[in-house]
Order: C-alpha cells, then sequence, then structure tokens
C-alpha cells in the first residue's frame, strides 16, 4: 500500500503539490536508506515553490528532517556532510530574508544526529557549529540537541572534550532557567556526559563521575532537577572505574568504588549483563594476583547465579582472564583454548538475557 501511495504521488507531483503528503514518501525513504531519491524529490519540490507564483508552499522542516535522516540512516561516507549541506542552504536562504525557509529544532537535530553517527574525524567541531549556528538564528535547542552533540564528543579525540561536554550541560541548565523547557538535561543526557568523562584520559575522571552520580543521587529540583540515575548511569560509573590508571593507590580506590556500585545496583535488582560485563573489566584492570583471582570467581558465580552470563561477557572473559583462571571459572571441557561455548553451558546461566544472544553465539560458534 505505501508503495502503491508513493507512485501516485509521485506521478501527479506537478497537479498535486500537498509537501506534508511528500514528506510521507520522503519519511518511507529515510527509512529504507535511499537519500539520494529523497533529496531529488526535495529539490524537485524546491523547484515547483520557486515556479509556483506563491501557489506552492515551501517545503517544511518535516521534508528537511526526512532527507536528513535518509543520509544519517545510510552507509555513504559523506552522510553527515550532505545532511549538514541540506540545513545550512537553508540557514543561508533565511539569512539572505527569506522567513520560509528558516529551519527549525527538529531540522538541526537531524543534522546533528547525523554528525553523531558519523565517523569524520571532525565530527564533533562539526556538531558544535550546527548547534552555533542554531543560537545564531535564535532556534532553541532542546535536550535532543545537547545529547547529539555530546555523543560527539562521546567519540571524540579532542583533548578538550571533557571542558565542552560540561560547558554544555552548563549552557542547557542555563536555557532552562531561563524558560526553555525543553533544554532540561535528562538521563540521557548525564549518561552521555559519564561517557564523555569516562571515556577520557582526564586523571580525576573516576571522581567526576562519581561526583554526578551523587548529585543524580541526592536530586530532588537541585542540581540535577531531578533527574534520577538509571541501569546505564551506573553501569558507566563502573566502566569509569575500570579504565583508572596511576598509583596502585588510586587503582585500589577505583576498584572499591565499582565493587560499591555493583553491589548497590545488584540488590537492586536492575543488574544486568551489561553491569557484569564492566565489573568483570574493572577486576581484571584493577585487582592484582589472588586478589584478581578471588573477585573474579565471586563474580562469575553471582554472573551466573543472576542468571545474566551472555555472549558479551563470554567475550571479556576471553579477553581479560588468561586460560588459568578461565579454567577456574568454566567447568574443564569447556574452555578449548580460550575458546568459550555459550550453547555448552548451563541454560539456567543465561535465563535472564536474550534469548537472542544465546542462539546468536551458537550459531557463530559452530
Amino acid at each position: 500500500e505505501t508503495a502503491k501511495a508513493e507512485s501516485l504521488l509521485l506521478e501527479n507531483i506537478n497537479s498535486y503539490v500537498d509537501t506534508s503528503s511528500y514528506s510521507i514518501v520522503l519519511n518511507s525513504w529515510a527509512r529504507q536508506s535511499r537519500p539520494q531519491e529523497a533529496e531529488a524529490l526535495l529539490v524537485q519540490l524546491e523547484r515547483l515553490h520557486e515556479t509556483g507564483g506563491g501557489t506552492v508552499p515551501m517545503p517544511g522542516s518535516y521534508c528537511i528532517s526526512a532527507v536528513e535522516h535518509a543520509w544519517s540512516n545510510s552507509a555513504y561516507p559523506d552522510a553527515a556532510e550532505r545532511a549538514s549541506a541540506l540545513l545550512l542552504r537553508r540557514v543561508d536562504d533565511y539569512k539572505k530574508g527569506n522567513d520560509d525557509s528558516r529551519p527549525d529544532t527538529v531540522c538541526f537535530n537531524a543534522a546533528i544526529n547525523a554528525w553523531s553517527k558519523s565517523s569524520h574525524p571532525n565530527a564533533d567541531q562539526r556538531a558544535l557549529e550546527l548547534l552555533e549556528f542554531m543560537v545564531d538564528i535564535k532556534c532553541q535547542p532542546d535536550n535532543i540537541t545537547f545529547g547529539s552533540v555530546l555523543n560527539t564528543l562521546a567519540k571524540s579525540k579532542r583533548p578538550d572534550r571533557v571542558e565542552w561536554a560540561e560547558t554544555l550541560l552548563i549552557q542547557m541548565k542555563e536555557l532552562y532557567k531561563l524558560g526553555n523547557a525543553k533544554a532540561k538535561p535528562d538521563t540521557i543526557v548525564y549518561n552521555t556526559l559519564l561517557r564523555v568523562i569516562g571515556h577520557s584520559k582526564e586523571p580525576d575522571r573516576v571522581e567526576k563521575c562519581c561526583s554526578i552520580l551523587d548529585q543524580m543521587d541526592n536530586s530532588q529540583e537541585g542540581s540535577t532537577y531531578g533527574v534520577r540515575p538509571n541501569i546505564r548511569t551506573f553501569n558507566s560509573v563502573i566502566l569509569c572505574c575500570a579504565y583508572s590508571s596511576g598509583s596502585d593507590t588510586s587503582r585500589h580506590a577505583a576498584l572499591h568504588i565499582a565493587t560499591e556500585v555493583f553491589s548497590r545496583v545488584r540488590l537492586s535488582g536492575e543488574v544486568n549483563s551489561f553491569t557484569y560485563d564492566s565489573f568483570f573489566k574493572a577486576i581484571a584492570y584493577l585487582a592484582r594476583d589472588q586478589e584478581r583471582i578471588e573477585l573474579l570467581q565471586h563474580a562469575f558465580e553471582l554472573c551466573c547465579n543472576d542468571g545474566h552470563l551472555d555472549s558479551l561477557v563470554l567475550q571479556s572473559l576471553e579477553r581479560i582472564a588468561p586460560v588459568k583462571e578461565l579454567e577456574r571459572l568454566i567447568p574443564i571441557g569447556k574452555v578449548v583454548g580460550r575458546h568459550l561455548r555459550l550453547d555448552k553451558l548451563p541454560a539456567s546461566w543465561s535465563r535472564n538475557t536474550s534469548s537472542r544472544s544465546r542462539s546468536k553465539k551458537s550459531r557463530g560458534r559452530k
């Protein structure tokens, strides 16, 4: 039915021009990752607007954002560039006095989201520039805007990425205080900030992550405006601890924090395989000798008892634990070199993971 509707609209494009109807086609092509066709249709609609003597409306933000999403969802290496070019063309037209071309928050979000998915080395800078353009034309960013920019910083290698991320959070809070309710930081924003900090080389990154967690824990309408931590928050803090470096004292302190957060999450009943994956890494990277062996053994037993052993956890164990330690964890005969078979282990150990992870692991090892 969708294909028939598309065909009918495209056949009558010169006699029936309702841009909201064509947005249905554009959104369909966005889901199918057909950006070139989507952009060609958008250009055709824009030309009809220019030659229609005012009778044909300018394609709105829903059309622009659909084409941007089509590029964002595609595998083209220049997808983010193409999405941004669409947006910036509208920005230029607006600055020249064409009010119909003014892009809205949805348009900017789609382009910034494209950069958040991009592997371009300057993706973070391009996302920050688009945010600056928003402010310049007085287009209100929301927490989706900031979340996408933070995502680019989480993948960035720039040395000042933590400083930028913290500045963006301050900017969100200021906008919220000034009446932009949609700029209120949410849990996703704080979790992305934790990723930025956790992936950095900041010497005090563990302390910073713990401080954010404490603020979220104790917040009503205070510094985090009532935003509460979720399982991803806790997992991010544990993982940040895992990658702690420095002296034995600081590493031991990081392991202590990771253990406390892990215990708290497990007692809450929210623990998942990502929690165990992060905690196994913390033990492997921070503990030493006999303590490491004992902690790995205890955590593995808890993981199996809780039913959260999946392919993700096994792959981590393969990477971080020597064969002798694996043989202590896994029954004899289940480890061949570093080769772990989820389908050969008791099903109860994976009872609270998705059946897909078990079946994918089984298929992949045959």
